[in-house]
């Protein structure tokens, strides 16, 4: 227990371990998010309202021999300053790009691996050894990362 504590905080400090369980080679970490309000991605302006909360399940790199899935519980709030528009917002999380399903991590690591090979090679041994991604998701990640180094 104290070593998957250890594996979320290397991720974020804001992360809580709830429970995990095995299924096959997976392991699957329920972990949640500490309530500490945040700051409105579209004005700038902080909240400590909550809205709600959501879960999402996130990839991202083997834990020994079991590839990792997070589930995140992770926080809605309501806009508080009106500006932006928006009447909520999700909160980020620091180890992810917006709206990804993978952490940064594991999409770095993902990336490595691409460019040394093509696609399809990278795919079959990400699967075997790493997360069940498809070719399409490493051609984005690389066509991704192209257009962030222009």
């Amino acid at each position: 227990m104290l070593l998957m504590e250890e594996f979320l905080r290397l991720l974020d400090e804001n992360l809580r371990l709830v429970s995990f369980e095995y299924k096959n080679d997976i392991l699957i970490i329920q972990c949640e998010t500490i309530r500490t309000g945040k700051t409105c991605p579209y004005c700038g302006i902080a909240s400590n309202k909550a809205h709600s909360r959501y879960v999402r399940k996130i990839k991202d790199l083997p834990f020994g021999e079991f590839k990792v899935v997070l589930m995140v519980a992770a926080n809605k709030y309501f806009c508080q300053g009106g500006e932006c528009g928006k009447k909520t917002f999700s909160e980020r999380l620091l180890f992810l790009q917006p709206f990804s399903r993978m952490t940064k991590r594991l999409n770095n690591f993902v990336l490595e691996n691409a460019i040394t090979t093509n696609a399809m090679s990278a795919e079959k041994f990400i699967r075997r050894n790493t997360a069940q991604l498809s070719d399409t998701t490493i051609n984005r990640i690389i066509k991704k990362n192209a257009q962030n180094n222009r």
